[in-house]
């Protein structure tokens, strides 16, 4: 599944989800919104971080991002 993480370097929940996704072996395209700001108006961002699917889908925010990423790729290792 084809994932794209919209996020901005000084938006601390991205940092986390970014963390997150680190300890998955999944190809995640990241996106920050700051430097490609055209990519970010045409996929209809407007809150991050964002998570789109290859299916059209989306979450936003950091919290149902995770719980998201635990079902479907589990638990994962812990990053500290």
């Amino acid at each position: 599944m084809t994932m794209k993480l919209f996020t901005a370097e000084w938006c601390h929940p991205c940092q986390a989800v970014k963390m997150k996704l680190a300890t998955y072996d999944h190809a995640v395209e990241i996106i920050d919104v700051d430097k490609s700001p055209e990519l970010a108006r045409a996929a209809g961002v407007r809150s991050v971080p964002a998570l789109y699917f290859g299916d059209g889908s989306v979450l936003v925010g950091a919290v149902p991002i995770m719980k998201e990423i635990e079902k479907v790729y589990g638990k994962g290792e812990s990053v500290e």
